[in-house]
């Protein structure tokens, strides 16, 4: 597991050296940061989700990847993934979205955002089955929230949608 941490680490520190992004640069201080206490983690770690809710307001996405992704090298845990898989999912990064919604519920079970991240990723990408089966585990967790029945809904309609399109398009090909 720490291999493939600091194997991120470096590609992501790497990645960071050839990015000439302005914006990148204008966080350079907190991108480039390397806490050593538990504290100063802690306290890189609210700055970055500080940055990362502004980027996010306006829709500065890949800023907003940067910063959670540096987070989440500091000191992994479920709401970094979470939010992170909300900013993938925004630039159509739907594989990236599932892997940080699964790395959200894996850090926290009883994490609902992360159920529900992780079927808005399997919905995007297709994967019906297993976005109503994360949106059934999120509405375990809050069965009084009203987000799941409407999640679920529009899933299986999306189901629905897709293999009426599925047909369609069989029908047409087998008829040329």
């Amino acid at each position: 597991f720490e291999k493939e941490v600091l194997k991120k680490k470096y590609f992501f520190s790497h990645k960071l050296k050839k990015m000439d992004n302005p914006f990148l640069n204008a966080h350079s201080d907190v991108l480039k940061a390397e806490p050593e206490t538990e504290e100063e983690k802690a306290s890189l770690v609210d700055e970055l989700k500080e940055r990362a809710k502004k980027a996010f307001k306006t829709r500065d996405m890949a800023v907003c990847d940067a910063l959670y992704s540096k987070a989440l090298l500091v000191k992994a845990d479920a709401t970094l993934y979470a939010n992170r898989s909300a900013v993938r999912l925004t630039m159509g990064r739907t594989l990236d979205a599932k892997y940080d919604a699964t790395e959200a519920t894996k850090n926290d079970k009883n994490y609902s955002k992360g159920w529900y991240r992780l079927g808005q990723a399997c919905e995007k990408a297709q994967l019906f089955s297993e976005a109503v089966s994360a949106y059934e585990t999120g509405k375990a967790l809050e069965p009084s929230s009203k987000v799941w029945p409407a999640a679920l809904e529009r899933t299986k309609k999306a189901r629905i949608d897709f293999e009426e399109e599925k047909k369609k398009r069989t029908r047409k090909e087998s008829t040329k």
